[in-house]
């Protein structure tokens, strides 16, 4: 079992890794809009990832809930299209349904947003490539040897709401902390103060980070 963290916000629903237990566990709990995050191409991270995608799939299909569990995107290592095409081939041969409308994004350049969240991801690897025994029993399916190490964190940010927050937040950009300001920042506006600097709503973003570090030399 790997390490996976399942994160629910207005505008849809998060899933960070699919290990084989997050399949099992979790797949009903997906309603609404789902994305998918992974941090690497070890087993460990992706193992129940057919599996879920095939279970949530099916249950979209068979429900006659509205808000039947919907997955839309997967972001991740550069391999990931070859390993869902896989999985495709695959899931055709053992007539299982398999989405194909799911939209596979490579971590680089590209951010995750809603209305109620940003996401954005930082790949590490470390400065030489890592052998089997300091993975454990753990498998890569990367299809690039260039990836087979590579480790993805990300950083979420999201809009405060608590006013006590983003006074501290103003006070330590040394900005003015007001009520005016605060009101216009906690809906998501922009504000231009008399000496012409601009206050944006990210800069009082709360922020959280999601590490994924699986050895030591990826610290390094």
């Amino acid at each position: 079992c790997g390490p996976f963290l399942a994160l629910h916000h207005p505008s849809g629903k998060c899933l960070f890794n699919a290990p084989e237990s997050a399949s099992r566990l979790l797949f009903r709990k997906l309603e609404g809009g789902t994305a998918i995050f992974v941090s690497s191409m070890q087993w460990s991270r992706i193992g129940g990832l057919r599996g879920l995608i095939c279970k949530l799939d099916s249950y979209r299909k068979y429900s006659k809930s509205p808000s039947a569990s919907s997955l839309s995107t997967i972001i991740g290592p550069e391999n990931l299209p070859p390993l869902i095409r896989e999985f495709k081939r695959f899931s055709h041969l053992s007539q299982t349904t398999f989405s194909t409308s799911i939209k596979i994004k490579s971590y680089k350049n590209y951010i995750y947003k809603t209305d109620n969240i940003n996401i954005t991801a930082i790949g590490i690897q470390p400065n030489e490539i890592i052998s089997s025994d300091n993975w454990g029993e753990d498998v890569s399916l990367s299809f690039n040897e260039s990836e087979r190490d590579l480790s993805i964190q990300y950083i979420i940010k999201c809009p405060s709401t608590d006013r006590e927050i983003i006074t501290d937040r103003l006070k330590l950009l040394n900005y003015p902390t007001d009520q005016l300001i605060c009101n216009k920042l906690m809906e998501g506006h922009s504000v231009t103060l008399e000496d012409g600097r601009i206050i944006n709503p990210n800069n009082v973003q709360e922020s959280t980070l999601i590490i994924d570090c699986p050895t030591i030399k990826h610290l390094e």
